[in-house]
């Protein structure tokens, strides 16, 4: 009868384990010195080695010609039990004789010294699922066994075994096996076997194994009689009813370039080959979680879970963007929730698809606006200039205006008026009184660094004065519908671009809650225009 490949391939001594080098050391420190105790508690993921090292540590205790803490395998007690005849090795499944008589039972039996080896070994498989009159009726034979007595008690779960029982034996954390180990063991069971397989089938196997060894050799053998010939990689994607690496690259990349055409065509194409709708969605999480961990940590040995480490792969890793792949994960975890309680597993699939594109749409839109936004904002983050004695501008002679004595003293007047007025308080409380807080402070206590040199106002026949205190403007400006930014004729080259006015109206806007017009003219310009300013202002208080 054809044995699998799991049972036939069992390691017969310490040297043959994979993995577990932490518990592998311990005992046979403990078999070498002739040290070890009456009970033992493994527990650990499903395949990792617990019962194999149950029954060489029964087997070893039990050896009559012991090397190093290593069973010889020759004798007569190793061959019994590897055999699985030896009368004094007894294994128990705990899921189908939890009551408590089978562990009365077993209380009977311990008063018999051992009929043929040197110790008695009862390996207790699923311990954790006894019952708790079980449990308790083992507890004073665990705590006091027999002398030539030794408890093995394996499970998957040791949360559910009471602290009495775990207090009483020596524990044993286990550990899922790492995929570069459990390649090179795929590899020497490849070779006596004589099978032809991929590397990246092997890859795929011990990704799927997930840290066991039994599950790795057993999706082995049954891809072996699957695949005619060489082994691949979509050999054991039609084994497990996974869809390939292949579609799984592809289905990533549509996503991070936003394809919402391409990836439902592709879903729909593995959903009709047969896959499940929630497997694709658990190959596109695994996949983008390697994305992650690969872009934040970096490839290594075993942080790498569903990916297949290969060109494409590094590809898709260069140009990711890690919080773009997180929002995705938390989406499809997401729509993998919602396909629990539908009905219609494929549509709440393609649907959430659909979503999620359009979200990366809308995202990477904004982000680009948010980016050209701070370019913009740099651009006009220019150093407040020292204060320096301003040279007098001289005035061509086609610029010079004439203000009469009346002028002046209407003029003066109105300066008088905003000088009386503008204070913080009434800036605050009478011209922004719909803005926000955020866009007040933006306005009075941001803009001055920007706009304080370049809004100018005047009250001289020079009529140029530059304006000392911000509040005084916003004042002018509130009574006007268009505001005039004068600057050299070097910065209005630089300054005077589209997304500066667009800026300035939009913030005026808000402030004042009115649509304010912003224009940049320069100083030789300027100056004609801020009488026209004045005049009005005047004019608006005889009104």
């Amino acid at each position: 009868m054809y044995q699998a490949l799991y049972r036939k391939y069992r390691p017969s001594s310490f040297s043959e384990l994979i993995g577990q080098n932490h518990i592998k050391q311990t005992l046979l420190n403990a078999l070498k010195s002739n040290k070890f105790t009456h009970a033992y508690m493994l527990t650990g993921p499903r395949g990792t080695g617990k019962t194999s090292i149950g029954k060489l540590f029964a087997k070893a205790i039990n050896c009559e010609q012991l090397v190093n803490g290593e069973p010889c395998n020759e004798c007569n007690q190793c061959k019994q039990i590897m055999n699985n005849s030896h009368p004094d090795i007894l294994e128990i499944d705990a899921a189908s004789n939890n009551g408590v008589e089978q562990i009365r039972d077993i209380r009977e039996q311990v008063t018999y010294a051992p009929s043929v080896g040197k110790y008695k070994v009862y390996i207790i498989d699923e311990v954790h699922m006894l019952s708790i009159g079980a449990f308790n009726a083992l507890l004073k034979t665990l705590e006091e066994p027999p002398k030539n007595v030794v408890f093995i008690l394996a499970t998957t779960d040791i949360h559910k075994v009471p602290v009495t029982i775990i207090s009483r034996c020596q524990r044993f954390d286990f550990r899922r096996i790492g995929q570069k180990d459990l390649i090179e063991r795929m590899k020497f069971v490849a070779s006596n076997e004589e099978l032809q397989i991929e590397e990246e089938a092997l890859q795929l196997i011990s990704m799927l194994a997930q840290g066991g060894m039994r599950d790795a050799l057993s999706l082995l053998d049954q891809t072996v009689a699957f695949a005619s010939g060489e082994i691949t990689k979509n050999d054991v994607s039609e084994v497990v009813g996974r869809i390939s690496i292949e579609k799984i690259e592809m289905c990533v990349q549509h996503l991070l370039t936003r394809n919402t055409t391409e990836i439902l065509s592709l879903v729909n194409e593995v959903i009709l080959n047969g896959k499940e709708p929630i497997y694709v969605l658990d190959d596109l999480i695994g996949y983008l979680r390697d994305l992650v961990i690969g872009k934040a940590f970096g490839v290594k040995e075993d942080n790498i879970t569903t990916a297949i480490v290969n060109e494409h792969f590094n590809k898709l890793l260069k140009v990711a963007d890690v919080s773009q792949m997180q929002h995705m994960i938390r989406k499809l975890t997401e729509i993998k929730q919602e396909m629990k309680f539908s009905n219609h597993a494929q549509i709440s699939l393609e649907v959430g698809l659909i979503q999620l594109v359009s979200e990366n749409q809308e995202n990477h839109s904004l982000l680009k606006k948010i980016t050209e936004l701070e370019n913009k904002i740099k651009e006009l983050q220019y150093p407040q200039p020292q204060t320096t004695k301003t040279s007098k501008i001289e005035s061509t002679p086609q610029n010079k205006i004439n203000i009469t004595d009346s002028n002046k003293t209407e003029l003066n007047a109105a300066l008088e008026e905003v000088n009386t007025v503008a204070t913080k308080d009434y800036i605050l409380n009478k011209v922004f009184p719909s803005a926000s807080k955020k866009y007040k402070n933006v306005f009075l206590e941001k803009l001055p660094s920007v706009l304080n040199e370049l809004l100018r106002i005047n009250n001289s026949d020079e009529l140029y004065a530059i304006s000392k205190r911000l509040e005084k403007i916003s004042v002018a400006i509130a009574s006007l519908s268009c505001v005039v930014i004068g600057a050299d004729e070097m910065v209005i080259k630089t300054l005077s671009q589209e997304h500066i006015y667009r800026t300035l109206c939009k913030l005026m806007q808000k402030d004042i809650s009115q649509f304010v017009e912003v224009k940049f003219i320069t100083l030789d310009k300027w100056k004609p225009v801020a009488a026209q300013m004045m005049t009005a202002l005047a004019e608006k208080k005889h009104a």
